[in-house]
């Protein structure tokens, strides 16, 4: 029965993709459909910020805090490694490969970084294809094997990205990658598995080609802990989208300077394959931080030891504060209980923590 429902759910989204397509073609002639405002990363003065470095191997690893544990996520069966964050020692493994309730097809994987208490327990929602696995982290703890608790619609992480959220944690706002000439799609889903469409592009930058035409409105989606908002930096364009999913306001912000969507896509070589926003952010209720690259060639000829900069910006898309990196770290993640921004280097394996940023 529960194969039936999501093979019903695949066809679902087939039609809102086609009545995608046909409302879109009518709205106004801009890639985006809503308002963008610009932050000047210039006006804020940069703080310099150098990690100390930790005894744990972060190698080919993303990384979340929860509660008392630092989770560590690998690219290989089981994928999990939850760990004590004051002495780094390892509680369990999470992720069997197999066909149970409780096993994963494929490597699940949670770049949302997104976690939440529902009836006082934690939950670690994790993507199996096109399903979400909601993993019981407390009931997992106490068994010593995986805990599911619900089975939602999801999204492959090759496929896009998709986000819980409600009262209960029970609707779904997913995001599908484009490919060719199809836009990307957003719907939200709702515990009926009811689809309903969000546009929110009229059409590609200019200048595209089939084989690049999604990585430039491309990102993975991210939710505000306790909150309603979601983002979504954009890794090759500046701009960070934003969803309010309960009051259904949608807007960007964009780094002033940089180049726009209405610019197209940049002709330069170089510059096309360049990173505006390193696929990864670190959350807390109030603010989040970001990794920005778009200037690091400008600022690299000035400051050799520069290695990226890290922006703090509220969920109103205002910027609050700019740190000046000097680790190569391309994963961060903060901890809300202690207010301790961390970093690692998925290439490279080191960690750092950067003290306490509030």
């Amino acid at each position: 029965m529960r194969k039936n429902r999501f093979f019903s759910i695949r066809c679902a989204l087939i039609l809102l993709t086609a009545a995608f397509c046909i409302v879109s073609c009518g709205q106004k002639d801009t890639c985006y459909l809503y308002d963008i405002s610009e932050i000047d990363i210039q006006s804020v003065p940069s703080t310099p910020l150098t990690g100390t470095k930790l005894p744990v191997d972060m190698h080919n690893c993303n990384f979340l805090f929860v509660d008392s544990m630092l989770i560590i996520q690998r690219e290989y069966f089981p994928p999990y490694e939850v760990l004590n964050k004051y002495t780094y020692d390892t509680i369990i493994t999470i992720g069997t490969h197999g066909r149970a309730r409780n096993e994963f097809s494929m490597i699940p994987l949670n770049f949302t970084k997104q976690s939440f208490k529902r009836n006082g327990e934690t939950i670690l929602p994790l993507m199996d294809q096109d399903k979400c696995k909601q993993v019981n982290l407390d009931k997992t703890l106490q068994s010593g094997l995986t805990v599911i608790d619900r089975v939602s619609m999801g999204v492959s992480y090759i496929n896009g990205s998709a986000v819980l959220y409600g009262e209960d944690y029970e609707n779904t706002f997913a995001y599908i990658h484009g490919y060719g000439d199809l836009l990307p799609r957003f719907f939200y889903i709702d515990e009926q598995d009811s689809l309903e469409n969000l546009a929110v592009y009229s059409r590609y930058p200019e200048n595209f080609t089939d084989s690049e035409t999604h990585r430039f409105v491309e990102g993975n989606m991210y939710k505000q802990p306790d909150g309603n908002m979601v983002i979504q930096p954009l890794n090759s364009m500046s701009y960070i989208m934003f969803y309010n999913l309960e009051k259904r306001k949608y807007f960007a912000v964009h780094i002033k300077g940089d180049g726009t969507l209405e610019d197209g896509v940049p002709q330069d070589e170089e510059e096309r394959n360049s990173m505006a926003f390193q696929d990864d952010v670190a959350l807390a209720k109030d603010f989040f931080f970001v990794l920005y690259w778009g200037d690091y060639d400008e600022i690299k000829e000035a400051d050799p030891d520069y290695k990226g900069r890290l922006l703090m910006i509220d969920w109103k898309g205002k910027l609050l504060k700019t740190f000046t990196l000097h680790d190569w770290v391309n994963r961060i993640s903060y901890d809300p209980d202690t207010h301790i921004l961390y970093g690692g280097n998925f290439w490279f394996g080191d960690f750092y923590s950067f003290g306490v940023i509030d």
